[in-house]
């Protein structure tokens, strides 16, 4: 009975985005803001019910009316003239972006966040069709929690002439084309030369350095044809000052995760049910009823020599069990596993520590094959409890005191005792 109150709940989750995307479409077809920041040189304007003006939307105001709808509009005069001599120095003087992000900090000016100019800013102005007037939507994905994701532009809703125009069509359609123009497409030897001969110009290599360089592509460039920008750092034979290896480390964790997630569900096909791994969550559904959290312990050192697990509790902690991997403290393999019930999990976190060995044994587990029957039997006050009062601390499990033991006497209470009385009347 869960599991189809679940699959209908998701039927109609789907429904419901559908309906609700359809009529975000209609209300951009018709010029309305659905959402999202005002782009530079541009202000919300609020309008009610019957189109009149309601007054502008400051950054992180929104509408409190149903019946209320969002337009944009131009801004202010300066703002309007920065946006066109972006586009100026960009179409006639055939300025970069970086070059022009690097001009406009020079005179003070700052980006619509408030913040100093970079290439990507100005690659931003530059590609924002709202510049036009056209009122566009739907260029990224993000439904029922998936990843955010880019669509093509012949899925983007457009409505042309929604508000005056800011720079001429014909200004930006030359823009558009002169970016394609200056795609040139370098070979790996020529990629890896001009980084080298910045490297011999500045003595160090940096992202910030490599977007401001006119000669050399941005540095997300060499991230996609590389692999990392560190990729291409080693191919050149630089060094940075800077420590990467937590980046190792994220990579491994991330690996051992999915790793993690694949050896349960094939225990769970194997045995003749199913389970469903939900990456952006790090959990894994077994037979739509169990859902298991996969979470990563923090390994440190502790005074003494000794080392303990931290185990963080999630903002959204949801489901029936937690497996929790546990590193070593070099963060290059995996000892073993943790199992720990969600029921009963502290507020902030649980602490594990090689001096407590008996915790740790009473929660441990070598394989996924032997935590998986604790997964799908019944009983989940089969490990270690991880009520607050028992939580660790370097190794050391709190102890509650002990009850003072009342004693109790047999004498009357109304009577005061004599000094020659027994303590125990009546004998």
């Amino acid at each position: 009975m869960k599991s189809l109150k679940r699959a209908m709940a998701a039927e109609y989750s789907r429904e419901l985005s559908t309906k609700v995307f359809a009529a975000q479409c209609r209300l951009i077809a018709k010029g309305f803001r659905q959402g999202g920041l005002a782009g530079y040189g541009l202000r919300r304007l609020l309008l009610d019910q019957y189109g009149q003006p309601k007054g502008l939307l400051e950054p992180g105001e929104r509408k409190h009316l149903q019946s209320d709808r969002v337009i944009l509009q131009p801004g202010p005069e300066s703002e309007l003239a920065v946006v066109r001599e972006i586009f100026r120095q960009f179409v006639f003087e055939q300025k970069s972006e970086s070059l022009i992000a690097h001009e406009l900090n020079r005179e003070g000016i700052l980006n619509r966040r408030g913040y100093p100019w970079t290439h990507q800013s100005v690659r931003y102005v530059l590609n924002n069709e709202n510049y036009m007037g056209v009122n566009v939507y739907n260029r990224k994905t993000c439904r029922l929690g998936s990843k955010m994701r880019n669509n093509s532009p012949n899925r983007w809703v457009r409505a042309p002439c929604a508000f005056e125009p800011i720079v001429d069509p014909e200004i930006f359609d030359r823009a558009q084309r002169h970016r394609k123009q200056r795609r040139i497409k370098l070979s790996n030897r020529e990629m890896l030369a001009r980084p080298e001969s910045l490297l011999r110009e500045k003595g160090r290599l940096s992202a910030t350095l490599i977007n401001e360089a006119d000669y050399l592509p941005d540095n997300s460039t060499y991230a996609l044809r590389f692999g990392s920008l560190r990729n291409a750092y080693k191919l050149i034979k630089y060094r940075p000052r800077a420590n990467f290896r937590y980046v190792d480390r994220g990579v491994f964790l991330s690996a051992k995760v999915k790793e993690v997630a694949t050896d349960l569900i094939r225990l769970v096909e194997q045995g003749g049910g199913s389970a469903v791994f939900d990456e952006a969550a790090e959990t894994v559904t077994i037979n739509g009823a169990i859902t298991v959290s996969i979470y990563i312990a923090r390994c440190t050192r502790i005074p003494g020599g000794g080392l303990m697990w931290r185990v963080n509790r999630r903002r959204y902690l949801r489901g029936d069990w937690i497996v929790t991997l546990r590193p070593d403290l070099p963060c290059r393999t995996i000892i073993d596993y943790l199992l720990l019930p969600t029921l009963g999990f502290p507020k902030q976190k649980a602490e594990f520590s090689n001096r407590n060995p008996a915790r740790l044994a009473a929660c441990r587990h070598d394989s996924m094959a032997s935590l998986l029957p604790l997964i799908l039997g019944p009983a989940k006050d089969q490990c270690v409890p991880l009520a607050p009062h028992s939580s660790t601390r370097c190794g050391k499990a709190k102890v509650l005191p002990k009850p003072a033991r009342r004693r109790t006497s047999l004498r009357s209470s109304n009577r005061p005792r004599d000094k020659n009385e027994s303590p125990v009347a009546g004998h």
